[in-house]
């Protein structure tokens, strides 16, 4: 989900260092001076000195000299050990390995038409559609729809390897990555949140297929940049090594369609599809459109609007130099998720699914699917229901 001006992330584990602060403390005390009481008007009457009544006062500041020092000597002895261990988790580079650029197609949603139908002339389209943020009038900000991944399964190395998104600091939030803390990262698909000036500039994103029987794919493509390291740390006496994969993301085509078989999604297996409500009947000339945010309600009981679909991308391949090559995955999680604004309704989905059916001859029944791995829509016919 560090090298100064990155955002650290770890694979499976992820911790930041945080310095600790140490300030000594310490009471000064002092030794008033001996006055004897003087009354007003008169003067002080002293005996001669003898050597018998001479008294040896302290110095006052030998006094506090020793107390200082013993301080310091306390504090020494209680933050050196820590800013050594401290020191000892501060890790560093050994060596550059490799340095690349790779392009991922990465699926945003299956995209599903209604099938053919023998002696039946069918009508059917599907959309997927990112709204992209925006600030209302009165200043209030609705953030874009993001999908959340994150990196996974790597193989090809022993080992530990921490992946690190950079840079992050100024962050931009117009950009469409965002670093979560771990091996997680944001996507927006429609863009990032735009400034107060540019809040109408930035479009949707709309992605699209047309025709019964088809079975494609929203994709976006994405160029990642990156550098391995093979770094070293001390975890208590003992070095170890790690490989640490510093990378940027771009978007080189923020959307397009391909076919099933030509994606790296394979097609859904039967524990991929959930049924979703009863049968619905469409009426010749009367048709009806069906939505994924409303359906995948139904896909699991009990559900919630935060209920996230999950999809294991086909593993990334990266020249990790001296040290092979890595076989990466990349997982992804969605939803589609309601805002309001002001938290009260009216509310909308920034992110939603249409599937849309017409027939002109004959009443068609069928029965809808929800894809968990993406939470779009797949329909089949089935015979009417019994009278």
């Amino acid at each position: 989900m560090h090298s100064p001006g990155r955002a650290s992330a770890t694979l499976w584990a992820h911790e930041r260092l945080e310095p600790l602060r140490f300030s000594a403390k310490h009471n000064a005390y002092s030794i008033p001076a001996n006055r004897p009481l003087v009354l007003e008007g008169t003067l002080p009457e002293s005996p001669p000195a003898t050597g018998a009544q001479r008294v040896p006062t302290l110095d006052a500041e030998a006094v506090r000299g020793r107390k200082l020092i013993a301080v310091v000597l306390v504090a020494v002895v209680i933050v050196g050990p820590l800013l050594v261990v401290l020191s000892f988790q501060t890790p560093w580079e050994e060596a550059v390995l490799a340095q690349g650029r790779t392009y991922i197609d990465v699926p945003l949603t299956t995209l599903y038409t209604a099938p053919n139908r023998a002696g039946e002339t069918v009508n059917t389209s599907v959309e997927v559609s990112y709204l992209s943020g925006f600030w209302s009038d009165n200043h209030s900000a609705v953030g874009p729809p993001s999908i959340v991944y994150r990196w996974s399964s790597v193989s090809g190395t022993d080992l530990p390897v921490r992946f690190v998104m950079g840079p992050s600091f100024p962050v931009d939030r117009r950009s469409q990555f965002g670093d979560i803390k771990g091996d997680w990262f944001w996507f927006y698909p429609a863009g990032g949140m735009p400034r107060l000036s540019e809040s109408r500039l930035l479009s949707p994103l709309n992605v699209s297929a047309v025709g019964p029987g088809n079975r494609s794919v929203a994709v976006t493509k994405w160029a990642m940049d990156y550098t391995v390291r093979k770094m070293a740390v001390l975890q208590g006496l003992m070095r170890t090594n790690f490989l640490e994969v510093d990378y940027s993301l771009t978007v080189v085509n923020r959307g397009f369609v391909l076919p099933l078989s030509d994606s790296n999604v394979t097609s859904p297996a039967p524990a991929d599809l959930v049924a979703s409500g009863s049968p619905l009947l469409v009426s010749p000339g009367r048709p009806i459109v069906i939505n994924g945010n409303r359906f995948s309600r139904d896909s699991r009981s009990p559900f919630t609007t935060y209920e996230p679909f999950y999809y294991n991308l086909t593993r990334i391949r990266l020249d990790a130099g001296s040290a092979g090559v890595l076989r990466v995955g990349l997982n992804s999680m969605n939803a589609w998720l309601a805002v309001c604004e002001h938290a009260q309704p009216p509310c909308w989905f920034q992110a939603d699914y249409w599937l849309q059916l017409s027939t002109s001859n004959s009443p068609l029944w069928f029965q809808v699917y929800v894809d968990r791995r993406f939470g779009s829509l797949l329909i089949e016919y089935v015979p009417a229901p019994e009278a």
